[in-house]
């Protein structure tokens, strides 16, 4: 499983490396909604309020690596 945001393909993160070793094929490829960030009106924190809420996933669901395909962990978004 992994958790967060992608605009490109990236060969070299644990997710690309997967499909590459076990030839998959981007089509097999499912996505779930699993919230729905309400962004404050004036912006501002929208990047750093998505940050949290994927940090957040990412601790629930188990989602770094060894146990998922997401490569660290970062806290940054929460100091």
């Amino acid at each position: 499983m992994y958790i967060g945001q992608t605009s490109r393909q990236k060969t070299h993160t644990p997710v690309g490396k997967h499909f590459y070793l076990h030839k998959h094929n981007p089509s097999i490829l499912r996505w779930l909604v699993l919230e729905k960030v309400q962004l404050p009106q004036r912006g501002g924190e929208r990047k750093r309020l998505l940050l949290l809420t994927e940090a957040r996933w990412r601790d629930r669901m188990d989602t770094v690596e060894p146990h998922g395909m997401n490569e660290a962990m970062s806290y940054k978004c929460f100091l």
